[in-house]
């Protein structure tokens, strides 16, 4: 005896008048449907999943370059001692490998109102006072913003330089901070350089006309 599969009536509120509708049509159109509803819902999932990865990885790599320029900023950059041999500074009678001298430095940048402050008024006629100038405007100079290192130059012609120093060099051009250096440590700091002659030639100069009035 041959078995059928069960059936279902069509439901338009007369199940007497409709055709009966098998399980197996019925399973087929929900699979029908699950076909073409769910790739399109799992589709714009991974579209957005897709997004918010690329997003993710743009900020890991922001975070990563600013703790890479961070470290940079607080790491000692110590050039090491090369072939040629060591020049000698003859200021100070040290090497260029002295850790006063080398050219990289901490990155981190004074204020100019704290570079102007650690560099002393000097008159050029005591070469202790003159060489405390020198240590103290080349380190502040070292220490500051490059973009402030011309104000700073400006503020050390103004207001550092006192007496004879600051009349020679009103009428002299200065483009760096190291010509202003070199010029002092010539001039005032060398042996018996030409400022230091001047300067006792005006002090006989005027004790003889001190003698002559007495």
């Amino acid at each position: 005896m041959a078995t059928h599969p069960p059936q279902t009536p069509r439901g338009d509120g007369n199940a007497g008048n409709n055709p009966p509708i098998a399980n197996a049509e019925i399973d087929a159109e929900i699979g029908r449907l699950r076909g073409t509803v769910e790739p399109p819902i799992r589709n714009r999932q991974d579209e957005i999943l897709d997004r918010l990865i690329v997003v993710i990885n743009g900020l890991q790599d922001r975070m990563d370059r600013m703790e890479i320029n961070s470290n940079v900023r607080e790491n000692f950059r110590l050039t090491g001692p090369n072939d040629r041999p060591e020049s000698l500074n003859a200021t100070y009678g040290r090497t260029q490998n002295d850790v006063r001298e080398l050219i990289n430095r901490p990155t981190g940048y004074l204020h100019l109102k704290d570079a102007r402050r650690l560099i002393p008024e000097v008159d050029g006629s005591q070469r202790h006072k003159t060489q405390e100038f020198i240590s103290a405007s080349t380190y502040a100079m070292e220490k500051i913003d490059l973009a402030e290192r011309s104000a700073l130059l400006e503020e050390i012609l103004n207001t550092k330089l006192k007496g004879k120093l600051l009349l020679d060099f009103q009428i002299r051009s200065i483009q760096d901070f190291e010509q202003l250096r070199r010029e002092i440590e010539i001039n005032y700091l060398g042996r018996r350089g030409t400022s230091h002659l001047q300067l006792e030639f005006n002090a006989l100069k005027q004790k003889t006309s001190e003698s002559a009035h007495t």
